[in-house]
């Protein structure tokens, strides 16, 4: 009995330090390895009481507890991508420049006879686990809508001991006193990625249709949207399986060494014969998808990069997941909005364009704009948000969009687009 009382007596203790700011009992690396806990704490707005999001790997926001009367009240999550970086980062919250901002400026220009409150629930570094456990708990605040953007970051399956424990305060404090701080060039900030393929595209559709439930117990509607895809980025050695090993190219497939010696001097048809013969196609398709664009051969090429982050994600979704978003939405008659579709619309020969990333999933604004009008777009055109008289209005280009809400931000700092790779330029 008493080391009961001094284990609540500790933990009360150490939440009433943390929720004031005094303390942290979560260290950076367990963003990786569980969902968020304590993210809503309460606060106070001029007009009452309120929910503060914050946690190390979400966008730092306060909305009232109570909806104001005639507000259309959304919730956005997913992971990172959702978040909003670079814009919402470890180190800030911007507060614009993610698809949450722009979809409720969107909706705020095209129906301003309604009032809109979009909150951004993305959280950084997690997969279809860590949204789950958030999902589970922010339908409890009844939006009007749920948006749930999720398929990056698959593979880790969180130990069931480790999920429940770091649950208790108390725990997470010793931990975070007795264990070392990885160095920064020891710190992983993505999920690993487990090799049983199988088992994660199980566990992912599981969470999805749990969200779903969740959702549906507490009488919330639910979108489901599709993950765009940066099909061209190749593969680095900061991502790593949940073994720590790298996805590094064999060292020993000479297809792939003479294939890419062959791209080198701009001799595509050469080298995607070579390339052919290469066992290790996870690597190889990313090369003669190069080749085939080299070639203008756009149809091939595409499919061949699909084929490539299929094999070989990288933290990104994997095609086949888009696929099992679109058939669900359809089963469970949800609205569907469509990420993956309308950026291959935008973009040359329906290949993704990478001047809409940042990284490997990442988008710089550009893109979170682009997929925030097709977000729009859907949800009026599904009846989910039903137009007042002569609406909606004709939507600003994203310029007078910026100056209107003064995201002056968004155009002072240097774009974080990254640049294409010409075909000839070998990685």
């Amino acid at each position: 009995m008493p080391f009961f009382v001094l284990f609540v007596a500790a933990s009360l203790t150490l939440r009433l330090l943390e929720q004031r700011g005094l303390i942290k009992t979560t260290r950076l690396d367990d963003m990786v390895a569980q969902a968020p806990i304590d993210f809503l704490t309460p606060s106070v707005l001029p007009a009452g009481p309120a929910w503060r999001v914050h946690a190390d790997n979400m966008a730092d926001q306060v909305f009232l507890r109570e909806k104001p009367p005639g507000t259309f009240r959304f919730f956005v999550t997913g992971e990172s991508f959702i978040q909003g970086f670079p814009y919402n980062t470890l180190e800030h919250t911007l507060g614009y420049g993610d698809i949450t901002t722009w979809l409720q400026a969107d909706l705020s220009c095209q129906l301003p006879s309604r009032r809109f409150e979009g909150v951004n629930f993305g959280a950084g570094c997690q997969n279809s686990f860590g949204i789950r456990g958030i999902v589970e708990t922010i339908v409890r605040l009844h939006p009007d809508l749920l948006i749930v953007a999720v398929g990056n970051n698959e593979g880790f399956v969180p130990a069931k001991f480790s999920e429940i424990a770091h649950r208790f305060i108390l725990y997470r404090a010793l931990k975070k006193v007795l264990l070392r701080e990885p160095a920064l060039d020891e710190r992983r900030y993505f999920a690993p990625q487990d090799p049983d393929n199988q088992k994660i595209e199980n566990n992912y559709e599981n969470n999805i249709r749990r969200m779903i439930a969740a959702a549906r117990k507490e009488h919330v509607r639910v979108a489901l949207a599709t993950m765009p895809i940066n099909v061209r980025y190749p593969f680095r050695p900061e991502f790593q399986d949940s073994h720590g090993v790298s996805p590094r190219l064999p060292a020993d497939d000479r297809f792939i060494e003479q294939g890419k010696k062959l791209m080198a001097e701009q001799r595509w048809e050469e080298a995607l014969q070579a390339l052919a013969g290469s066992p290790n196609q996870a690597f190889s398709t990313y090369y003669m998808a190069r080749c085939l664009e080299a070639l203008n051969r756009w149809e091939e090429a595409r499919d061949l990069y699909f084929l490539y982050v299929q094999l070989n994600p990288l933290n990104r979704t994997r095609p086949s997941r888009n696929v099992f978003i679109r058939d669900l939405a359809a089963r469970e008659n949800l609205p569907l909005i469509d990420f993956e579709k309308a950026l291959e619309n935008a973009s040359p020969h329906g290949i993704p364009d990478e001047r809409y990333f940042v990284d490997f999933h990442h988008m710089n604004w550009q893109g979170y704009e682009l997929l925030a009008r097709e977000a729009a777009r859907v949800l009026l055109e599904t009846g989910v948000i039903v137009p007042g008289p002569g609406e909606p209005s004709p939507l600003p280009a994203a310029p007078a969009m910026i100056e209107r809400f003064h995201w002056e931000k968004l155009l002072s700092t240097d774009d974080p687009g990254v640049a294409g790779h010409p075909p000839g330029a070998v990685e």
